[in-house]
């Protein structure tokens, strides 16, 4: 039997293998599953950053947000622009899906609904037409430039989001500082920079092992000062459990602010 081809992200966008990808990995929050698990830690985190600590502005960009809605559901109540961007032309196209409630759209109500739940309300008809105002624009970005969107010449944003992108594409600590700093390009002095990692040495779609550079929670906070932030606030959970399609030892997110 013959072993699964290993890439990496930055090699062929198309071989992502989307709806296997979303399937697995963002089930409906009803089922029990490690992922659901996961993804609830992140919700909870997210909903924390703008809700009690308080996180607000006029514009979000999440660099490498990958087919996802999920991390703007807190946020959009604090933001009026969201700016969504992804390498992927087709991670783009799902969201864009999404927005457009287009059908074969990727469901995440599950997800709105827990989050309203922890807002202490049901309005979850509401919430989605409210993410679907805010994301006002889907496009391109391309970490290893020193802008991943635009240029130095574009206005900056109040508060940078990436999730689960830096640890698929680069290959040293040295990259993953130097991708912080080009994230920080694009945000203004004193803004907001929320970072979810799941640091591993790979992970699986379907048949496709995906490349990963591991690091530990140490270096993620270590790296995050070198780039020029200040860390406000971390949150981790470590997971025990093997898993076949995942070596990660941790989810962390992590709270910041450009000195």
């Amino acid at each position: 039997m013959s072993s699964p081809a290993t890439l990496d992200c930055n090699d062929d966008t198309t071989a992502f293998g989307l709806d296997t990808y979303l399937k697995h990995y963002y089930p409906d929050l009803d089922k029990s599953t490690n992922e659901s698990l996961v993804n609830i830690f992140l919700l909870e985190s997210l909903h924390d950053i703008f809700n009690s600590v308080g996180v607000s502005g006029n514009r979000l960009i999440d660099i490498g947000a990958g087919p996802c809605v999920y991390q703007f559901i807190s946020a959009c109540t604090k933001f009026n622009e969201i700016v969504a961007t992804d390498i992927s032309k087709e991670n783009q196209d799902a969201i864009q899906r999404w927005v457009n409630e287009d059908h074969g759209a990727f469901e995440w109500k599950s997800f709105v609904k827990y989050v309203c739940e922890l807002e202490g309300h049901q309005n979850t008809a509401d919430r989605e037409k409210q993410m679907r105002k805010a994301i006002q624009n889907v496009t391109y970005c391309d970490f290893s430039k020193n802008y991943p969107v635009g240029s130095s010449d574009s206005p900056l944003y109040d508060c940078v989001l990436t999730g689960f992108c830096i640890e698929c594409i680069v290959n040293s600590q040295q990259q993953w500082v130097q991708y912080l700093k080009n994230a920080s390009n694009l945000l203004k002095s004193g803004g907001w920079f929320v970072q979810l990692c799941m640091p591993a040495d790979f992970y699986m779609i379907g048949d496709t092992r995906m490349s990963c550079f591991k690091v530990d929670e140490e270096f993620v906070l270590k790296a995050l000062k070198e780039a020029g932030f200040m860390v406000v606030k971390s949150y981790l959970t470590k997971h025990t459990s093997t898993r076949s399609y995942m070596n990660y030892e941790f989810t962390m997110v992590v709270l910041a602010r450009k000195l």
